[in-house]
């Protein structure tokens, strides 16, 4: 790899990693249409290049289309409410900015291994085998 491109590729992701703080978490927790489209024209004017540029360094770089990013984002957000609320699946679907139940039951499914219910099932499970054991040690603890 040469100097200049070198230079260029920690530019890419030095400039990347600070979108990614303000763009991509507001994108994959709000539902707007077009937007894949709106995110690769901000990277791309952002950087200076084409947004198919861009697009292509994205995948490059991480191995990953900036959809499948996005998707992998939106369903970290949706575990993550499927765990701290007792929110229903139809507004965790939208909190976390999926369009229909339809379009993200497959996603979930794909990424996490099992449906949201069956998910937050297991993790009131675990919650409980945990306070069963915390509840066992202090038990012994008072002995």
């Amino acid at each position: 790899m040469e100097v200049s491109s070198f230079y260029l590729l920690i530019n890419f992701l030095f400039i990347f990693v600070i979108l990614l703080d303000t763009k991509i978490m507001e994108y994959a927790t709000v539902y707007k249409k077009g937007i894949l489209y709106g995110l690769k024209e901000d990277f791309a004017n952002y950087i200076g290049d084409s947004k198919f540029y861009t697009s292509s360094m994205f995948s490059r770089f991480y191995g990953k289309t900036i959809q499948e990013f996005l998707v992998e984002q939106r369903v970290n957000y949706a575990k993550h409410l499927l765990a701290v609320t007792d929110y229903p699946i139809s507004q965790i679907v939208m909190e976390s900015g999926f369009s229909s139940i339809g379009n993200f039951y497959p996603h979930f499914r794909r990424l996490v291994g099992c449906k949201p219910l069956d998910y937050r099932k297991k993790l009131i499970k675990e919650r409980e085998q945990e306070r069963n054991i915390q509840e066992q040690e202090s038990e012994l603890d008072e002995d």
